[in-house]
């Protein structure tokens, strides 16, 4: 990861799912960036670990129900 020499990622939220996609918020509790962590239930091999400004993240944890689906799904369909 860039964000820092030694990352140490937490869990902030399980955002839910799109696309066919689980998303999560994680930080780095080395540095403070945050990440969009996202999988496949179609391929749980690979996981990806997307940067995410601190803006993007504070509207991803004030989301809820379908804005917060199609955040997701903006952000899918972006990255």
């Amino acid at each position: 990861m860039e964000c820092c020499a030694n990352p140490k990622l937490k869990l902030i939220e399980e955002l839910g799912h799109a696309e066919s996609v689980d998303f999560d918020l994680v930080q780095c509790t080395s540095c403070g960036a945050y990440r969009m962590r996202s999988w496949s239930e179609h391929r749980p091999d690979q996981v990806f670990y997307e940067p995410m400004t601190p803006a993007d993240a504070g509207q991803l944890m004030a989301s809820q129900d379908l804005d917060r689906k199609r955040l997701l799904k903006d952000w899918f369909n972006s990255h």
